[in-house]
């Protein structure tokens, strides 16, 4: 069971990785995703991700309707 897990753990980490290197290829400067407050924290802890100051909510907010 350890070593399916940890195969499972490698392919996940070869799959951000890949995502990780299309986003930059394609100039993506910002990544916004909707989290349920449970989920905040593997976001932040696992996927270095940080979370919105409101200021930054608003701007992306705007920057989406502006867009539609």
């Amino acid at each position: 069971m350890l070593i399916f897990l940890c195969v499972i753990q490698g392919y996940f980490q070869i799959l951000m990785l890949r995502i990780e290197g299309l986003l930059r290829s394609l100039q993506v400067k910002y990544l916004v995703l909707p989290a349920a407050e449970e989920a905040v924290g593997i976001w932040i802890n696992k996927f270095a991700f940080s979370k919105l100051q409101d200021a930054q909510a608003i701007f992306f907010f705007h920057m989406n309707i502006m867009s539609t």
